[in-house]
């Protein structure tokens, strides 16, 4: 039995050859599969369409040996156009499936991070409603420089931070009311400045 591989196909469970016959089945149907023809760099053909298209017209997938979408981004649109309710409809019920794991998994990152700054506020002390602040109240600056976007981050910086692994000097943990206090007042003497 230990020369055969499992197969959920099967009633029995067990696959039909021995391991060694079904690869060397693979290997044959590996050596039968016609090779793609060579490329220029820089080009890249669509499986979808068929033509072959510089690299600027794939998109980005880190996923990928390449770095890019197996599909070019026309086809990807149409694609898309095509499908636009079935897949809307994907998501959403993948977003509720999984809505209760992504927040138990947020709150693990963001319990990581506030330990990391010492689990309770610079202020008051006090252990609940702990709220990430930038001290010079430059976030809005630091998720640019970071994300590209001054309203990016949540999750994303929370792991930056812990892949840092070390407390950034500009940061502090504050609880929900005096990060408000802090906020308010510094807000009215931007007001202050302006006037």
């Amino acid at each position: 039995m230990g020369e055969f591989n499992r197969s959920r196909n099967r009633k029995d469970g067990i696959d039909s050859q021995c391991r060694d016959c079904r690869a060397e089945y693979r290997r044959a149907r590996r050596a039968a599969k016609p090779k793609p023809p060579e490329l220029p760099a820089g080009m890249k053909r669509c499986p979808a369409c068929g033509e072959t298209k510089g690299v600027g017209e794939f998109g980005k997938n880190q996923s990928t040996k390449d770095g890019l979408q197996a599909w070019c981004r026309d086809c990807q649109a149409k694609y898309y156009k095509a499908n636009r309710e079935a897949i809307l409809a994907y998501q959403r019920r993948y977003q509720e499936d999984h809505e209760i794991m992504y927040r138990q998994r947020y709150h693990r990152i963001h319990t990581k991070v506030l330990n990391l700054y010492g689990g309770m506020c610079a202020e008051c002390g006090s252990p609940d409603r702990l709220e990430l602040d930038h001290i010079n109240n430059d976030g809005a600056q630091d998720r640019i420089n970071l994300f590209g976007d001054p309203r990016a981050g949540g999750q994303s910086f929370y792991l930056y931070l812990l892949k840092l692994g070390h407390r950034r000097k500009d940061l502090q943990i504050l609880c929900h009311p005096c990060h408000r206090i802090k906020t308010t007042a510094e807000l009215k003497q931007k007001k202050g400045e302006l006037n």
